[in-house]
């Protein structure tokens, strides 16, 4: 069904395309042009520019324009809050929630919609991290860094037809800083947290050529560490340690319409995690990683025409070594190292046919390869000894392309329609179809309907397929006493695919911005994991992926934004999630069935000040469970909040200092790397 469907929007896309084409229109406008057409008045233009997402519809357009849930998190709003990583900043996000797992990564729900349903993208390129799905981006949000991020712009809903299988639940695209006039910056901070007595701190620079001639280019440098969270004992519930980012670009502007662009950035992680019993140290873990990507990409414009082509490489590594210690004596237990590889090529092509129609329609041929001591397919890619311990790596590859079209309409300074269809193959999944239409009403200029109707897809990664790896060892399952816990892949898990459906409500005041909306995605063979074999024999949990028949993620809304006056303006956000397996009505683990995240802004002169935090009821702890026996264990449910404030002083021009708290009031979950407050000092300059 979901396949004649999409031949049948095909067809009437190609079919009213044509028609478009063949319209007469001797004007050159630009995209960008095209997008603004539709403003009543310079003014308005001025006012909604810094709302403009090109992450939405591939295209620049303005918020209000399109269909699909959007969100910017500003320049403004990461300066006044000081964000360190994408995680602090997605926190207020509607819709948006987070989860810590036991090793301190973080789960995000778009939603409802997991971590490996959302694609983390910087200025259009994909992010390579863990080969796992379930935790690909777990440590990128703490990852990624604010130092050289202009905005983001967060899509939530599914963005299948434009962006492919990891964007079934939505996108985040990271905007990094352009500027045209020489510029260096420099942050530097330092951190306590109430659970540690260590100290936190980064030190970035960043220095911009501004435009010299056809060239320009930036460099940067830094180092971050993050502190470790103990629990009661004294373990860490977090790998911590120290990250490195080094980043350099620079681009040549060969005319007035071709630009190509150079880009390289590398981060370095050395991070561990310590286990405790008592006073003593049992357990010690070194987790290294080195994430690289660089590549080219040309910009050219011909008529009514943009045209991008990219190509670029990502390299992540990472090795685990786990260690014991008895009696002082510190002994290898396991090791492992993968190395997750991706080649990417993009080609767009933007066509702005008139002043109403926007064609868009591009490509992209991905290669990923995998080479890990965490898969066993039957291949062999080496065999290693360190200390005593053997261990063999298998490699996987899978090969990607995909195609798609969109077509952006305005028939009416009314009207916003803009269907897509993405077709995406593989060399080790079936070929699917990604239809989807979006529809923004403006019933005038302060009263806006949305609709989204569309199809998702989503492949398992290569080790929920190949895996094979001692999770843990040890680990206590109530009366039976402990186990080891091995986790194995599935090679013939489906693929997950959806149907979904959103609508919204915008209304805008004065000083009042209020939106409602209401969501239900439908997700058939949800691919999750659990405890399927037990041997009692050799005391071991074998934990595996399977498909369910289906989950349903659904709720809603609701966010209000208010200006007070010139100085005060307050923001509110709530979400109600009813996540579900469609066959059993149990609810999905680790999240809330209500969210409510919310803040006051304060501008004064050369003061800035924000306080501003969430609120989780009702959340469904699966990490923090009670144990029945070694394969059932019950969930509990919990209330959680942090809040945290932030005050910023503009010494001058160039120059302001900050100080701040995070999870002010103090709240404690270990098994989710919430220990008390962490106090905040830093100082940003401008050269």
């Amino acid at each position: 069904m979901k396949k004649s469907w999409a031949a049948l929007l095909c067809v009437v896309y190609l079919t009213s395309a044509t028609g478009v084409v063949g319209a007469e229109n001797n004007s050159s406008t630009s995209v960008v042009s095209v997008n603004k057409s539709q403003n009543n008045t310079s003014d308005e233009q001025s006012r909604h520019m810094k709302d403009i997402t090109v992450t939405a519809t591939r295209t620049e357009a303005l918020v209000r324009d399109v269909p699909i849930a959007t969100t910017i998190i500003s320049q403004e709003e990461i300066k006044s809050r000081q964000y360190r990583n994408l995680e602090q900043a997605l926190q207020s996000v509607p819709g948006v929630a987070f989860s810590t797992d036991a090793h301190g990564g973080q789960n995000i729900t778009m939603r409802g919609a997991e971590s490996r349903h959302t694609l983390i993208l910087i200025d259009g390129r994909r992010v390579t991290g863990e080969l796992t799905k379930t935790r690909a981006n777990a440590m990128g949000w703490l990852r990624q860094g604010m130092d050289n991020v202009e905005r983001i712009e967060i899509t939530r809903g599914p963005s299948s037809a434009l962006y492919g299988s990891e964007a079934n639940g939505g996108v985040i695209n990271i905007i990094t800083k352009q500027s045209r006039k020489p510029s260096v910056e420099v942050n530097t901070e330092i951190s306590r947290r109430d659970a540690s007595s260590a100290t936190g701190y980064n030190f970035n620079v960043l220095a911009r050529s501004g435009q010299q001639g056809k060239w320009n280019g930036s460099i940067g440098a830094g180092i971050r560490r993050n502190i470790a969270g103990n629990n009661d004992s004294g373990s860490d519930n977090n790998y911590h340690g120290d990250q490195i980012p080094l980043h350099f670009d620079v681009s040549y502007q060969a005319g007035k319409r071709d630009k190509f662009s150079f880009f390289i950035d590398r981060e370095t992680e050395d991070l561990d995690m310590n286990t405790k019993k008592g006073s003593a140290l049992t357990q010690s873990v070194d987790k290294n990683t080195t994430t690289t990507s660089t590549g080219l990409r040309w910009n050219d414009r011909r008529g009514r025409s943009s045209l991008m082509v990219q190509s670029y490489y990502n390299h992540y590594k990472d090795t685990y070594d786990q260690y014991k210690r008895t009696g002082g004596i510190k002994k290898l237990s396991i090791w492992d190292e993968y190395y997750n590889k991706e080649w990417i090529t993009d080609a767009q092509v933007n066509t702005a046919i008139d002043k109403k129609n926007l064609l868009t329609y591009g490509v992209q041929f991905r290669r990923q390869e995998a080479i890990s001591t965490r898969i066993n397919n039957g291949s062999i890619a080496w065999s290693r000894t360190r200390e005593g311990i053997t261990d063999t790596a298998g490699k996987a590859t899978i090969n990607y392309g995909s195609y798609f079209v969109q077509h952006q309409w305005k028939p009416s300074r009314k009207w916003v329609i803009i269907p897509a269809v993405r077709y995406d193959t593989s060399n080790a999944f079936d070929s699917h179809w990604s239809p989807k239409i979006g529809v923004t009403y403006k019933a005038n200029d302060s009263l806006r309907f949305k609709m989204n109707y569309g199809a998702g897809y989503s492949t398992p990664g290569m080790t929920e397929m190949y895996h094979h790896w001692l999770m843990a060892s040890n680990v206590p399952r109530g009366r039976l006493g402990t186990f080891d816990i091995y986790l194995q892949g599935n090679p013939n898990l489906k693929p997950e695919s959806s149907y979904n459906f959103d609508f919204s409500v915008e209304k805008d005041w004065k000083r009042t911005n209020v939106k409602a909306s209401y969501f239900h995605n439908v997700i058939k063979n949800y691919i999750e994991s659990g405890a399927n074999r037990i041997d009692m024999a050799n005391r071991r949990i074998y934990v595996s992926y399977s498909n369910l028949p289906r989950a349903v993620l659904q709720g809603v809304e609701l966010s209000v934004n208010h200006r007070l006056n010139d100085k005060w303006d307050v923001f509110g956000n709530y979400t109600y999630l009813d996540a579900k397996n469609d066959v059993t009505h149990d609810r999905l683990l680790n999240r809330g069935r209500h969210v409510f995240s919310g803040g006051v802004n304060y501008h004064q002169g050369r003061w800035t000040g924000a306080f501003w935090g969430n609120y989780y009821i009702n959340y469904l702890d699966g990490i923090d469970a009670i144990v029945v026996n070694p394969r059932l264990s019950i969930p509990k449910k919990k209330n959680i909040q942090t809040w945290n404030v932030m005050v910023t002083r503009q010494l001058n021009d160039n120059a302001s200092m900050y100080v701040g708290v995070e999870n002010i009031f103090g709240e404690k979950q270990d098994l989710r790397d919430i220990h008390g407050a962490t106090y905040r000092i830093g100082l940003n300059l401008r050269m």
